[in-house]
């Protein structure tokens, strides 16, 4: 926050991971914060699939301290966890895809029946049968506060924050709820990188300062980024 109020770009090179080709290497990327999350002991200790929901974790936790709400009060306990994420993206498994096609139909000619029960088939698909469970925020957010209300990942692309919020406040707005831990998270991938880049719509402008200009006639593209934002919604 503290950036963001003093007005720093947070677009710089993408380091994590290797980018070749036409695809221009920036992007508003999470920082390290492994500092912040060895503060916290109980959340260093806990393994996770995904290395992002512990950065996620940061800002759900800074948003439950803020507002002040003690999930130990029986009125909060059944309070859901609404955070529009996406735990898992079927372009994590493109490479699976296409070695099971070639598989499944050898004279290139699509047979969808041969090409799924290969895929069940799979020990890489296998793999992935539970990893929704395991590695959504939400879950995660609800374990560690020992949450017994409803756990709700909303995927609508752009719009997923937006409409967890909206989801929640009718829940609570007809009684369903009394609060919720609300808000959106997103950690890009090199896949969703590529994707967008064969679409014309990801920028092709390589300057951190520039690239971003979403209302200029010259604007080449937009800019991947990743975070988390997350409050707390309470009834009246």
């Amino acid at each position: 926050m503290a950036s963001l109020l003093a007005g720093e770009n947070g677009i710089k090179l993408v380091e994590q991971f290797p980018l070749k080709g036409d695809i221009v290497a920036i992007a508003a990327s999470m920082p390290e914060l492994s500092q912040e999350i060895a503060e916290n002991q109980k959340l260093a200790s806990t393994d996770t699939e995904d290395p992002a929901i512990r950065k996620f974790f940061l800002a759900v936790e800074e948003a439950v301290n803020q507002s002040g709400i003690n999930f130990d009060d029986p009125e909060y306990q059944e309070s859901a966890c609404m955070i529009a994420d996406r735990p898992y993206s079927p372009t994590l498994d493109v490479d699976t895809y296409i070695k099971d096609y070639a598989l499944a139909c050898p004279d290139g000619n699509t047979d969808l029946d041969r090409w799924l029960a290969q895929l069940r088939r799979s020990p890489e698909m296998y793999k992935r049968a539970d990893l929704d469970d395991v590695d959504s925020i939400n879950h995660f957010a609800a374990r560690y506060y020992n949450l017994t209300g409803p756990s709700l990942s909303i995927g609508t692309a752009c719009a997923s924050g937006n409409n967890a919020i909206g989801e929640a406040f009718e829940k609570i707005r007809r009684g369903r709820l009394t609060s919720a831990i609300v808000g959106g998270a997103y950690d890009f991938d090199v896949n969703t990188m590529i994707g967008f880049t064969r679409i014309g719509a990801l920028t092709t402008n390589p300057d951190p300062d520039s690239a971003c200009s979403p209302f200029d006639a010259k604007r080449s593209g937009f800019v991947m980024g990743s975070g988390c934002g997350v409050f707390d919604s309470r009834g009246a």
